[in-house]
């Protein structure tokens, strides 16, 4: 049976969508393109520029909505599912080998995992991935480098790896 992370509604709503770059460039962005479009509407109307109304009207009305839109576009706008790949790293007598670091690449491009150091046990868990497939390569000082292709769905990904001694 896969291991889901714990986490409740704020965790997943605020921690895992506020990391993600390309979602608080779109929230900018948004942001821009609506205090944009609110300055235009607002300059269109038939508005007394005697009395510094516009710029209450802006200050009072278009910063809030801007604002807000932002906020919905960075925290709470759709974002693709995202998963862990977890598992053990042995040498080739089955003993765990502490200290390997382990990172996954996804095979459609993008971005490398931030890397893993198996603990005492040879465990080691890839946090926070988008679904597809990746290859989870897995280097240690006094061992040759090995990799595996694992398919990650959304209950994760259970991948246990053999790195055999370098020869000398």
């Amino acid at each position: 049976m896969a291991k889901r992370r714990a986490g409740g509604i704020l965790d997943r709503i605020f921690l895992d969508r506020v990391s993600r770059t390309g979602r608080v460039a779109y929230g900018v962005g948004q942001i821009v393109l609506l205090g944009a479009l609110i300055a235009f509407l607002l300059t269109s109307t038939d508005l007394s520029f005697d009395d510094d109304s516009f710029v209450w009207i802006f200050i009072g009305g278009a910063i809030p909505i801007i604002i807000v839109w932002g906020v919905v576009c960075i925290f709470v706008w759709p974002r693709p599912p995202l998963s862990d790949i977890w598992g053990r790293i042995n040498d080739a007598a089955g003993k765990p080998v502490p200290g390997a670091e382990v990172t996954a690449m996804p095979d459609a491009g993008g971005q490398n995992s931030d890397p893993a150091i198996s603990g005492f046990q040879g465990e080691f868990r890839l946090e926070g991935l988008e679904l597809g497939t990746y290859s989870v390569q897995v280097t240690r000082e006094g061992y040759q480098g090995t990799n595996q292709d694992v398919k990650l769905s959304p209950d994760g990904a259970a991948v246990d790896l053999t790195l055999k001694p370098l020869q000398g």
